[in-house]
């Protein structure tokens, strides 16, 4: 037998329906701005009540929006099409105030430079700040004016992309414009070395061969760069401002002061057979020894592309000389010490141990020019007269 629907008593107060949904239960049930509102009441008189104040409220309500002119209307309207439920008006009103404060705030531009002052207060070197402020050019160029609270990490992805940054070079650019954000939120920091996390990447002696080949026979001009990265283990900012006079050939060393070492202290790197040889070919009487950093990048990645290489790891240079030179000693104090490494002795050999054969480290070692068929040309070929016949 059919159970026969029981019909709830409903009131209609205000146009709002309440309904007794059992003795002495009454709900009152209404939509408002397409949001359902629902309230319970033990006494009739309650919800009576209630509905009078939704009323009221609903009128007030539309009365302010008709306080509106037809263009606010449709733009309220519009806006809400366009948040699509994701934020109420009032968040994204709030939203575009902090992008785009009102009075008298500090711009990108002024950020930057305050930036680069900051730097050169804490005592980073002339080089540092010039490499930073090559960076943070391209940002001030591009939102110079604008305040810099209105920035946020989309607007440099979209910069980035602008430039035509890729790889690497798009990481160094980004880090190096947040960087500058985080100054002005507050919040800038170095965040502390955690160490190798895995065994360091290196090159193996025939990739070696192969860009000492190509560098010698194409790109004579650096070649010297590499033999003081691969043969000598030298940071690549070392090498940047390392000069020829540091260089002391007949003695067997290579002098790097406090103001070329990254770690600011000073250290004698022993002047291995090979990398005499490499120098002796290349060697001027003054100057640096490399070219300009972009020059150096450049002339690297053509000869890369030309010995079949399309990565180049971080530091793999550094890293495999530690290897052979770990491997061909078996002195882990003294290769720190040529490193300029001071972290924990164990913790090298860990990293290092074993990524290169006896026999690996002696081909490696034994990379000279001679040993390169057609290694031709020869820097400077006037200056190394004078520097022989001196």
């Amino acid at each position: 037998m059919k159970t026969k629907k029981r019909k709830i008593p409903t009131t209609i107060e205000a146009g709002i329906p309440i309904r007794e949904v059992r003795p002495g239960y009454y709900l009152v049930d209404c939509y408002h701005h397409g949001k359902r509102e629902r309230q319970c009441f033990r006494d009739l008189v309650m919800a009576k009540a209630h509905c009078q104040a939704l009323r009221i409220k609903v009128r007030n309500e539309g009365l302010s929006f008709l306080a509106l002119n037809s263009k606010q209307r449709a733009d309220a309207i519009e806006a809400l099409t366009l948040l699509a439920g994701r934020a109420s008006l009032v968040e994204a009103a709030q939203a575009f105030n902090t992008l785009n404060p009102v009075g008298v705030v500090e711009t990108v531009a002024q950020t930057v430079q305050r930036y680069l002052e900051t730097m050169r207060v804490e005592g980073a070197r002339p080089i540092s700040i010039n490499e930073k402020r090559q960076k943070l050019t391209k940002l001030a160029d591009a939102y110079g004016d604008r305040p810099t609270s209105s920035l946020i990490r989309d607007h440099l992805n979209t910069l980035a992309d602008k430039l035509g940054y890729q790889g690497t070079n798009r990481t160094k650019y980004i880090g190096a414009w947040q960087s500058a954000l985080n100054l002005y939120a507050g919040t800038r920091r170095t965040a502390a070395s955690t160490g190798d996390k895995k065994p360091a990447e290196t090159f193996h002696p025939d990739v070696v061969r192969k860009l000492f080949s190509v560098a010698a026979i194409n790109h004579p001009d650096v070649a010297p760069v590499l033999a003081l990265l691969f043969f000598a283990g030298l940071r690549p900012e070392e090498v940047q401002r390392m000069t020829w006079e540091a260089i002391k050939i007949g003695e067997g060393y290579i002098d790097v002061a406090p103001s070329m070492s990254k770690t600011r202290d000073g250290r004698h790197v022993t002047i291995q057979k090979n990398l005499s040889s490499w120098l002796m070919k290349y060697r001027r009487a003054r100057g640096p020894v490399a070219p300009t950093k972009a020059a150096t990048r450049r002339l690297r990645e053509l000869v890369m592309r030309k010995a079949g290489l399309t990565e180049w790891p971080n530091d793999v240079a550094r890293h495999t000389f530690a290897t052979a030179h770990f491997t061909a000693f078996k002195d882990s104090g003294d290769t720190c010490k040529e490193l300029g490494h001071f972290g924990s002795q164990s913790t090298f050999v860990r990293h290092y141990k074993g990524l290169m054969t006896e026999a690996e480290a002696k081909a490696f070692w034994s990379i000279t020019p001679e040993a390169i068929a057609g290694a031709g040309k020869v820097i400077n070929q006037t200056e190394n007269t004078e520097r022989a016949t001196a």
